[in-house]
């Protein structure tokens, strides 16, 4: 199974962590983690363009995207942002919380080259460089242009 990367820029820093507005109740779009809401999470590095098979384009930089080194991460409730700035928010479940957490901490450890990749359905979202760790359980997802957030919430949320 191939991971199409979407050609995003990574210096637009596209994963905003930190605490975010609530989701709106009755919001379609929202789910719970028992219905099996999750993103896709992998520690990676950078790489040099042809260096080897899963040296992958994302953005403006190549990043080692693997399939197999993705974690299911929970998510709770993904919404779009209620400011209409085309992102995603996103409240992950306890267990993905502390997931993402230990993720950024290996990614901080490889410093410069360690990068955070992000994806939904197979689909490679950003890879961003994480200086220290991170303890979240809301986060928000920036999005490119050409992807409506409605869109990647759903697919987030499994429907």
């Amino acid at each position: 199974m191939a991971i199409r990367s979407w050609q995003v820029g990574v210096a637009g820093m596209l994963l905003t962590l930190g605490a975010c507005g609530q989701a709106k109740a009755g919001d379609p779009v929202a789910s719970t983690s028992d219905r099996g809401g999750a993103i896709g999470l992998a520690v990676s590095q950078t790489c040099t363009p042809g260096s080897r098979p899963d040296c992958e384009a994302i953005g403006d930089e190549y990043v080692i995207v693997a399939p197999s080194d993705f974690a299911r991460v929970g998510v709770t409730t993904a919404t779009p942002a209620p400011d209409g700035s085309g992102a995603v928010d996103l409240v992950l479940d306890a267990e993905g919380a502390r997931a993402f957490s230990e993720a950024s901490g290996q990614v901080a450890q490889k410093g410069d080259d360690g990068r955070l990749v992000l994806s939904v359905e197979a689909e490679v979202l950003s890879a961003v460089r994480v200086p220290t760790p991170v303890a979240v359980k809301h986060m928000q997802i920036s999005l490119p242009d050409h992807l409506r957030a409605e869109d990647v919430a759903r697919q987030i949320s499994g429907g």
